[in-house]
């Protein structure tokens, strides 16, 4: 599993800065899609080490720092 650290651009919305702040800011990147329930906006699909596992905007996040 490599894991990746998620930050939120400057203009995220508050509810993508609440679930980095709650599970992350190190996730694994699943999934690239575009999910219904995101409002057809370009998404990761994110899993927490804390089991977590959610959609997060692309457009409001930076992926930086992969780690094994």
């Amino acid at each position: 599993m490599a894991l990746c650290t998620v930050e939120a651009r400057q203009r995220a919305t508050q509810r993508t800065r609440n679930r980095i702040r709650e599970h992350g800011p190190l996730f694994e990147v699943v999934e690239k899609g575009i999910p219904a329930c995101m409002d057809g906006l370009t998404s990761l699909l994110v899993r927490a080490p804390d089991g977590w596992v959610g959609w997060l905007p692309s457009i409001e996040i930076v992926v930086s720092k992969e780690m094994t």
